[in-house]
């Protein structure tokens, strides 16, 4: 008697086990589909940690080597939201500021990159979202604790 129950209960371990696997992948799949909707960063769950030292790691090289490009990305800006006299004089003192600011968060990213935690900027490379102005502050969170 003993022998059956614990046939019966291994199976039902089974069974949930495997059932309870399919709505993971299932979930990890819309994740998928939604990354390539949205436009996700490497920073999800299901990220290694390889991966996500190694994208810590390229936005902190590629802030470093292209920070310089928020002089003419606020200038642009600036000309955009009001005329071209602001984009020139303000947008030229956002830009050096922000341009140093990228340059030491990439930097800080660079050499915080084992700890697998988001880059310090957002968006994470000057090119993404072009129009939107630099912001700083989410960086060194992990993303997977709970809030």
């Amino acid at each position: 008697m003993k022998k059956q129950t614990s046939k019966i209960i291994a199976t039902a371990i089974i069974t949930a086990s495997l059932g309870f696997s399919s709505f993971s992948y299932a979930e990890q799949q819309k994740q998928t589909i939604d990354c390539r909707i949205y436009n996700c960063t490497h920073y999800s769950k299901q990220s290694t940690y390889g991966r996500k030292v190694g994208a810590k790691a390229l936005a902190g090289i590629s802030n470093i080597g292209t920070g310089f490009l928020e002089l003419p990305k606020n200038i642009i800006n600036e000309t955009n939201d009001s005329n071209i006299i602001f984009g020139l004089t303000l947008g030229t003192i956002s830009g050096l500021f922000h341009a140093t600011g990228r340059l030491g968060a990439g930097i800080a990213d660079l050499v915080t990159s084992p700890i697998p935690t988001t880059p310090i900027t957002t968006p994470n490379h000057v090119w993404k979202d072009f129009d939107v102005t630099t912001t700083y502050g989410d960086g060194l969170r992990f993303k997977d604790r709970p809030k």
